[in-house]
């Protein structure tokens, strides 16, 4: 599913870094697109303005907000401000080369327009002082409010930016890390989500473009650009008919990721759904369960065969030699050609048809429930059957098998980065492992996530992170486990 591949450990001491400074990870929760700049409110709904885009919540009904961006006419040089006007019952965006725009509900969409002469008038929405709140309390246990600033248990703090009161019952609270609501009359205030669709985030993947794409625990997709994000899909929109039930397993070749659902396939890219294979089109051989995208081939994976597509041709059927059909866990990319994980080991389908390769004999008769190749020299293989994690790799390339035993379950995720060291999710921690030296690290709080690590997706100097609490960026501590490679 990944652009960086696996994981792996192996037996040897383990050092933890609980006793290290975890300010040094510089945690970069996601959940808003940069800091919010406005907020505007009225009957209906409740407006919060990001440099790119606009959040809206209802305020009645349903809890799950809702992101517009360019797609859906806001300003492309970025916005300034927002504000709600009575008169003219409308939402108006201001942009950062002051143009003006007016929201329409009934469209869903922004379009540029003359703005009132006299301003915006609203009676509904008053903007409070900040000092002035002396009641302002965050009901979440642990949580206090520090001047402008409210503090979580481990003494994080995030800065209050705005305020604003919906007919002296609402309170509506923004700071730089999210939106809070609650009442006015006793200033109790609990956080909204806002960026992520969710509060939960299981799954990693990271397209051409640069974009990292999250999945939430409940079915929605993020994309983030630039640690920020850029576009949020809710499986409960309307607009959004196509990802019922629906999984991410791979990334594409030309933007976005590819994601599987129940009548088959579809791509899904910062703009909304592209290519859409489903029912006669779709991929057979049942549900689609891991893709990789080649230079002119799309290869998937489903419960019973391998199925490819050649440029822009139909699916072809590649029925497996294992004796019992079963799903194919993960495709990796290797220098001999596609390895498939499953149920019985790794099978190579190569150039000249399927192979079972000798020198991933060790995984025969094993189901290989987690895998992960590395995409540079010596191209190792970690994978893990349940039991246990071990590390094998092509002949002549220079590497060296390992294998190890956890102590604990489960184990969820498994990278390669760059330098040679493996990321895993395992236990509901975030490990780094060298096995050239057998160093390791462990980290499970500090992390700006709330809970368990789900899925890891390393870079260069920075991890991307999901699971409880949803996703957060990390830099990878100076004390991390060194890079398996010569500098």
């Amino acid at each position: 599913m990944k652009t960086y591949g696996g994981l792996v450990f192996a037996l040897g001491f383990s050092l933890s870094a609980s006793g290290q400074n975890l300010s040094q990870m510089d945690p970069r929760p996601f959940g808003e697109i940069g800091r919010p700049l406005g907020l505007a409110g009225s009957a209906f709904e409740v407006w919060v303005a990001y440099p790119r885009t606009l959040l809206q919540y209802r305020r009645m009904g349903e809890d799950s907000p809702r992101w517009f961006g360019s797609n859906q006419g806001m300003p492309p040089e970025g916005i300034a401000s927002i504000c709600y006007d009575d008169p003219s019952q409308s939402l108006w965006i201001h942009s950062v080369t002051n143009r003006w725009f007016r929201w329409s509900s009934g469209l869903e969409s922004a379009h540029e327009e003359t703005p009132p002469v006299a301003g915006c008038s609203s009676r509904l929405g008053k903007a409070l002082d900040i000092p002035s709140l002396t009641n302002l309390t965050p009901a979440l246990p642990g949580w206090l409010r520090v001047g402008s600033d409210l503090v979580d248990p481990r003494g994080y703090r995030i800065h209050i930016q705005q305020a604003m009161s919906l007919d002296d019952r609402e309170l509506w609270v923004t700071t730089d890390q999210g939106v809070w609501s609650g009442h006015s009359l006793t200033g109790r205030i609990d956080p909204k989500p806002a960026g992520l669709a969710e509060s939960c985030a299981s799954r990693l993947a990271l397209d051409s473009s640069g974009a990292v794409w999250l999945q939430g625990c409940l079915g929605s997709f993020t994309a983030l650009v630039n640690d920020a994000p850029r576009a949020t899909f809710f499986v409960t929109d309307t607009r959004n008919l196509d990802l019922q039930e629906a999984r991410l397993v791979g990334a594409a070749i030309d933007r976005g990721v590819w994601v599987s659902v129940t009548d088959g396939l579809v791509r899904l890219t910062v703009d909304g759904i592209s290519d859409r294979f489903l029912g006669r089109k779709a991929p057979f051989g049942g549900r689609v369960i891991s893709c990789l995208d080649g230079k002119d081939t799309l290869w998937c994976g489903t419960q019973n065969s391998l199925n490819y597509r050649v440029g822009s041709k139909r699916f072809v059927t590649d029925i497996p030699p294992w004796e019992n059909p079963s799903p194919i866990h993960a495709l990796l990319p290797t220098p001999l050609g596609v390895l498939a994980a499953t149920n019985d080991g790794f099978w190579l389908r190569s150039p000249s048809g399927w192979i079972r390769p000798t020198w991933l004999k060790s995984a025969e008769k094993h189901s290989i429930l987690k895998s992960t190749a590395e995409l540079q020299e010596p191209f190792r293989i970690g994978w893990w059957d349940g039991r246990e994690v071990r590390i094998d790799t092509l002949p002549g390339h220079g590497g060296v098998r390992d294998r190890w035993l956890p102590d604990r379950t489960p184990l969820r995720s498994m990278s390669f980065d760059s330098e040679g060291r493996l990321h895993l999710a395992l236990g509901g921690s975030w490990l780094i492992w060298n096995p050239s030296t057998g160093e390791q690290r462990e980290w499970k709080a500090g992390l700006g996530l709330s809970g368990d690590v789900y899925d890891v997706l390393p870079g260069i100097d920075r991890a991307v992170l999901a699971g409880e609490g949803g996703g957060a960026s990390v830099r990878i501590p100076s004390y991390a486990p060194p890079s398996s490679k010569a500098r």
